[in-house]
């Protein structure tokens, strides 16, 4: 997958640490999915380090 939007949400209280959690949408096959940050290792081609 190479094309997503984030998308807001406003029922943050429903999912186990959800301040941890981004929702998106897959815009090529249109589903709805979320991941953890923490499990996000790369952006626009940069490796991230959590601090």
């Amino acid at each position: 997958m190479r094309r997503a939007r984030l998308k807001l949400t406003d029922k943050r209280e429903q999912y186990l640490n959800a301040d941890a959690l981004i929702e998106y949408i897959d815009l090529d096959t249109l589903e709805h999915r979320r991941f953890y940050i923490p499990a996000l290792m790369t952006f626009n081609g940069q490796r991230l380090i959590l601090t």
